[in-house]
C-alpha cells in the first residue's frame, strides 16, 4: 500500500441505477442505502444564497435529501445503465455518500474503496470515476470489482451462473472454480425502470396520469410494494388469477389524497423482464439470458453451473420471480437437466456482501490500485488491477 501506511477499514460502493449501497468492509450490511437521484430546483428561489466568493449557490439535493422537496424539484439520475453520465454528478454523489458515512475530508486518504460496476461496462466511465476520486476527492486506493462475481463470491461458492437483474442493467455470467469465463458474459440494459414504464403505461390506460419525475417516483413505490410474477407452480390459472385481481383491486393511496386502483397490472408490468418484446425491446428475457450464457461455455461444464443459478439485484426481491424463472427455464432446458435456483432473502445485497467478503481477505491488500500506480501507469492500471 502507498506509503506503506496503515489503512481504515475499506468502504464498499454498490453502484446501481436505482439505488446505492455502501459501508465499511468488516460490517454485517451496508451503512447507508439511498436512492440514486439528483433533486434540482424547478423554480427559481426568491431569496438567492451566495457563498463568500460572492457566487450564487446552485442547490442541488442527492438521495433522501430530495424528500423534503418533493414537487419543487425535478429528479434526475447521474447513473444510467451502470454509467455516470458527467464527472460533476460522480463529485455530487460520492461527496454525500462521505457526508452520510461520516468520513471528513482529512479522512477519506485513509479509507481504500472499492466500487462495484456491471459486466461490459465502458472502461471510459471506470477511468471517470478514478479521476475524480484520485484527482478531486482525495482517495488513496482504489478498485474496480463486477457486480455478478462478487455476488457468486457472496454465497461463498466458486462455481456457478449468476442472474443479476437491478433498475437499469441485466446481466448474466459463469464462473467455474474461481475463474471467470469471459465469453459466457450478457449483458442488456434493460431492468425494473423498464417494469415502471410499462406500469406506468398501463395506469395510463385506466385514466391515471403521471406526468413528471416526481410522479413517476410514485410510479415505482406502487411497483415495489404491488407487483409479483405468475408462477406456473401454482395451482392455478392465469386469467382466473387476474379475474381476482381485478374484481378486488389494490388501493394505492397518493400524497394529493387520491386512489390508485391496481388490479391485473401488478402482474403484467413484471412480465416485461420474461418478454421483453411487450415494449419493443429486441432484448432476451431472463430465461434465454441464462441458457445463452450458460451455452457459452464447454460443455464439460454446464451441467455443473446449471446446479448453481445465483439469481441477485433488486429484481430478484419481486415476489414470485425466482419461481416463475425455475418454472420456465425447465421447461426449455431438456428434461433430465438438474436445474438449482437459488435467492437469499435479501438478493439486492448479494454484491455488496461479496465486495465486502473479499475486501477483507489478506491477499487482496495487493489488489488495490494506489495514486501513486494511477499517477505512474495512468488509466490502463485500472483495467489490469481489476475483477
Amino acid at each position: 500500500m502507498e506509503g506503506d501506511t496503515e489503512l481504515k477499514a475499506p468502504i464498499i460502493v454498490d453502484i446501481g441505477s436505482g439505488e446505492i449501497k455502501a459501508g465499511f468492509s468488516g460490517d454485517e450490511k451496508p451503512k447507508i442505502i439511498f436512492k440514486n437521484y439528483i433533486g434540482e430546483p424547478k423554480y427559481k428561489k426568491v431569496l438567492r444564497a451566495f457563498n463568500k466568493e460572492a457566487q450564487e449557490i446552485n442547490d442541488q439535493y442527492v438521495g433522501e435529501d430530495c424528500d423534503k422537496y418533493m414537487g419543487i424539484i425535478k429528479l434526475r439520475h447521474p447513473v444510467k445503465h451502470g454509467i455516470f453520465s458527467n464527472e460533476q454528478d460522480i463529485l455530487s454523489v460520492f461527496n454525500y455518500l462521505y457526508t452520510k458515512l461520516e468520513i471528513n475530508s482529512e479522512d477519506i486518504k485513509d479509507h481504500p474503496i472499492l466500487v462495484t460496476e456491471p459486466l461490459l461496462n465502458p472502461y471510459t466511465n471506470r477511468e471517470k470515476i478514478a479521476y475524480s476520486l484520485f484527482e478531486n476527492v482525495g482517495v488513496t486506493s482504489l478498485f474496480f470489482a463486477s457486480q455478478p462475481i462478487l455476488s457468486l463470491f457472496s454465497t461463498s461458492n466458486t462455481s456457478g451462473t449468476v442472474l443479476e437483474s437491478g433498475e437499469g442493467v441485466t446481466q448474466s455470467c459463469v464462473v467455474y472454480e474461481g475463474y471467470s469465463i469471459p465469453g459466457s458474459f450478457e449483458r442488456f440494459d434493460y431492468g425494473g425502470a423498464d417494469v415502471s414504464e410499462y406500469l406506468k403505461t398501463l395506469l395510463k390506460k385506466k385514466g391515471y396520469q403521471f406526468y413528471n419525475s416526481t410522479e413517476f417516483r410514485l410510479v415505482n413505490e406502487i411497483k415495489e410494494n404491488s407487483c409479483f410474477c405468475f408462477s406456473n407452480n401454482i395451482n392455478a390459472d392465469i386469467n382466473d388469477v387476474k379475474k381476482g385481481l381485478n374484481k378486488n383491486p389494490l388501493n394505492y393511496y397518493l400524497p394529493d389524497g387520491t386512489t390508485v386502483s391496481i388490479g391485473e397490472e401488478r402482474l403484467l408490468a413484471p412480465e416485461i423482464l420474461f418478454n421483453p418484446e411487450i415494449m419493443g425491446k429486441e432484448y432476451l428475457g431472463l430465461v434465454d439470458i441464462i441458457i445463452r450464457s450458460i451455452n457459452k461455455v464447454d460443455i464439460q461444464l454446464r451441467q455443473k453451473v446449471y446446479e448453481n443459478i445465483l439469481v441477485s439485484g433488486g429484481n430478484a426481491a419481486i415476489k414470485g420471480l425466482v419461481e416463475k424463472l425455475n418454472g420456465e427455464l425447465k421447461n426449455k432446458t431438456y428434461k433430465n437437466l438438474k436445474i438449482n435456483l437459488n435467492s437469499p432473502p435479501h438478493p439486492e445485497f448479494c454484491c455488496w456482501t461479496g465486495g465486502n467478503i473479499i475486501s477483507t481477505l489478506e491477499i487482496f491488500k495487493k489488489m488495490w490500485v494506489t495514486k501513486s500506480e494511477w499517477t505512474e501507469k495512468g488509466p490502463k492500471i485500472l483495467h489490469i488491477k481489476s475483477i
